[in-house]
């Protein structure tokens, strides 16, 4: 007998590699529970509990069961929000019906199971109607913004307060609902009007700087750091805020892995992660744009699903809402990996030295 050494130069507390992470996906639908597959929009509230618009109602997921929120409305539910109270609220606006009166908003309280219309809810400490509002926005601590179609913009985060009347030439009312958005971020907020390579950012105070961006934001969010990011779909390309109107570019490592653009993504600061979802896949990369995972929802031939949310919790989950339902996805490191060559077997010994050295003993025998 004769005994073989390899030596391995192995760090096993800084290997990383797309092999060493598996997926673990689960899917909602109908059939646990949810009222419809349809799911718009999913949010998380203070106690971890799971919303979700569908199609036709919304639910909440506890974990273990779905609760039916039921309202009497035509309109199914778009978007979900968290007050500083604990009430969720219902936007069932239309971003259509813009000139039409029938726009819809619900409070749900959960300390007492009831809802109740936005209109009847507020009517005492509101300086506006449904019927007033043309946007919705959720920002930082729980607050909510709302812009008025007089312009005003306003801000509660347990009460109303005007923040200030935005100017009018800043909108343009024939793109308002395909470009329009807002976020909010410490004492200022970035406002996107249009298709172009610029935002406005504006101060509490009324001041409104144009900020050039390195190219058109299809879509911006903030972080739970409260950094602004941004996305070309085109070039596939991430931003990153990194102060004073200067953003880091992050390039996704797409080669190969995409076919077509990004439909909707999320950024998970804690892990450094950032989740996109195309038509077919659900890739996730690192925060300098390497490609750590990726899975291929649609395994069903049958059909073809369409993202529509993607939201992280609390836990690092990833929720995908979809017209199949909602998938929750986790991504987590393999408990073993295979470094050695397939063709290396019958492995008699392994030992690693003092400077993490791995020295792995083969017996061959000899004819």
């Amino acid at each position: 007998m004769k005994r073989q050494i390899y030596l391995l130069f192995l760090l096993f507390c800084t290997i990383v590699s797309a092999q060493e992470y598996q997926f673990r996906v689960r899917q909602i639908s109908i059939k646990d529970g949810l009222p419809n597959n349809y799911v718009r929009a999913v949010m998380q509230d203070r106690n971890g509990f799971i919303w979700m618009a569908t199609n036709s109602i919304t639910a909440r997921f506890d974990g273990y069961q779905i609760k039916e929120i039921y309202e009497d409305e035509d309109l199914p539910p778009l978007t979900l929000s968290e007050d500083k109270h604990g009430k969720i609220w219902i936007n069932h606006f239309n971003k259509a019906l813009y000139a039409n009166p029938k726009q819809i908003l619900n409070i749900y309280d959960p300390s007492t199971d009831s809802i109740t219309s936005f209109d009847k809810n507020y009517k005492n400490i509101a300086p506006f109607k449904t019927t007033d509002m043309v946007a919705l926005f959720k920002g930082a601590n729980k607050s909510i913004y709302i812009i008025t179609k007089d312009y005003s913009l306003y801000k509660f985060d347990g009460v109303f307060s005007k923040l200030m009347d935005l100017p009018d030439w800043m909108f343009d009312i024939k793109h308002f609902y395909n470009y329009f958005n807002l976020v909010s971020q410490n004492d200022h907020f970035w406002i996107k009007t249009n298709q172009e390579n610029y935002l406005w950012r504006v101060g509490t105070q009324g001041n409104i700087e144009k900020v050039i961006v390195p190219e058109v934001f299809d879509q911006m969010m903030l972080d739970e750091k409260n950094a602004l990011w941004g996305l070309n779909f085109k070039s596939r390309r991430i931003y990153r805020e990194i102060g004073n109107g200067r953003f880091e570019t992050i390039k996704l490592d797409v080669n190969g892995h995409f076919n077509n653009n990004i439909i909707t993504w999320s950024i998970d600061c804690k892990r450094q992660w950032i989740w996109c979802a195309t038509q077919n896949y659900l890739n996730v990369f690192d925060f300098k744009g390497k490609l750590i995972g990726k899975y291929d929802i649609n395994t069903n031939p049958k059909f073809k699903i369409s993202y529509l949310t993607l939201m992280i919790d609390d836990n690092g989950n990833a929720w995908l809402g979809s017209s199949h339902g909602a998938f929750i996805i986790s991504l987590t490191r393999n408990k073993f990996t295979n470094y050695l060559d397939d063709a290396i077997k019958d492995i008699r010994d392994i030992l690693v030295d003092e400077d993490d050295k791995v020295f792995v003993a083969q017996d061959l025998s000899i004819i």
